[in-house]
């Protein structure tokens, strides 16, 4: 049976990412994989934080003033005392309150260092391909 049936059964990205850095760790000790580990440390925590970002943009939604849209990460869960006031009143009150407003260039900028993450972790795997010959597509098969 191949490994990859536990990371299936887990569904959120950080109980994925706790299990692949458990079976990384595992599969890359040792003194010829010390250098792959090291990275594998790096892109741990650029995971993890990217996974926070993540979040932020999956839980935000997206408020204009004017021709200025903006998303606001956690909109809804920050703002409930809010809902009973009338619309313009409640944008206006809540919305000069926020610290983080997130504009399309700053999603686009986020979008640019997931892509790049991807493009880490794809060498990452290529690397540890070179090194262990019983990785596969995906990762350990056993």
């Amino acid at each position: 049976m191949e490994i990859s049936v536990g990371y299936w059964a887990v569904v959120s990205f950080e109980a994925r990412l706790k299990w692949c850095d458990t079976v990384v760790r595992l599969r890359t000790r040792g003194v010829q994989y010390a250098e792959l580990a090291t990275k594998w440390n790096n892109l741990n925590s650029q995971l993890s934080n990217k996974a926070k970002q993540r979040a932020k943009v999956a839980h935000g939604s997206v408020v204009s003033l004017g021709s200025n849209p903006y998303l606001v990460p956690y909109f809804h869960s920050k703002n409930t005392s809010f809902n009973t006031l009338p619309h313009d009143e409640f944008i206006r009150t809540t919305f000069e309150d926020f610290v983080e407003k997130l504009t399309r260039k700053d999603l686009q900028d986020m979008k640019a260092r997931f892509i790049r993450l991807r493009q880490e972790l794809n060498q990452f795997l290529d690397d540890w391909r070179r090194l262990d010959k019983t990785i596969g597509r995906f990762g350990p098969s056993e």
